[in-house]
């Protein structure tokens, strides 16, 4: 599949496509739980989106005990670049099913509206190893985000080689004086691209967020100026993660 298969989107499927693959517009909870992901993808996806899948994560609901709140479908990956790595996420909302007057059915659930595709990417040596860490992509494509981040490898490379990016850098850190030290190009330097967290753009520019692990752990926020082949500036930010 070419690149442009993963250009994240909302899809916008006729209603028909939600016809289970048994006939019917529902199936039980039973049914879903006792699935494997393509069984789960025949029933609740487009055949088109169903034949990618590969696996599968039945969402809880968020407040309070209750039917599965949705399930999240994963495509196989496939290498877009050197050290570069994407897939897609179909997430389906659901709700239980109701019968002629409206009243829901227990333990019965149907789509609650279309699938939404989110594209990710990751910098990884190996697509296929399990400990690769993705990266949601948000309003920017798939061939720009792979651009943004092996642009982004470039001027890491010219860092830890000892030279200086042709970009210009910057840093600022509001959890420690350190963690700017001793240089703007010594921070890229040592950057872990493999745990990048999010590439969006951002009219002009771009925004990625590298995420240490535990989740509470401060991030590097890093806004690029330029085309994402041809990064010109690199604003590096330490600081705490978002709170939710």
């Amino acid at each position: 599949m070419g690149q442009m298969g993963f250009i994240g989107r909302v899809l916008l499927i006729p209603a028909a496509f939600f016809a289970l693959a048994n006939g019917s517009s529902a199936l039980t909870i039973a049914e879903l739980e006792g699935s494997d992901a393509v069984q789960a993808a025949a029933r609740l996806l487009p055949p088109g989106m169903a034949q990618k899948v590969v696996s599968r994560e039945i969402l809880d609901p968020y407040l309070a005990k209750g039917p599965p709140a949705g399930v999240r479908f994963r495509t196989r990956t496939e290498a877009v670049g050197e050290h570069l790595c994407a897939r897609s996420v179909y997430s389906v909302a659901l709700r239980l099913a109701a019968d002629g007057d409206g009243a829901p059915i227990a333990g019965s659930l149907e789509a609650a509206s279309a699938p939404v595709e989110q594209v990710e990417v990751a910098y990884a040596e190996r697509c296929a190893a399990p400990e690769v860490r993705y990266a949601a992509v948000q309003s920017a494509t798939l061939a720009d985000a792979a651009a943004l981040l092996h642009s982004l490898a470039s001027l890491q490379a010219t860092a830890k080689a000892g030279q200086v990016p042709a970009a210009q850098l910057n840093c600022r850190s509001d959890i420690a004086e350190t963690a700017c030290a001793p240089s703007a190009v010594s921070v890229l330097a040592r950057l872990p691209l493999d745990a990048v967290a999010t590439v969006e753009g951002r009219g002009g520019g771009w925004r990625v967020v590298i995420a240490d692990l535990p989740p509470d752990s401060p991030v590097w926020e890093i806004a690029l100026e330029g085309a994402a082949d041809a990064v010109q500036a690199v604003a590096l930010h330490r600081r705490a993660p978002e709170a939710f």
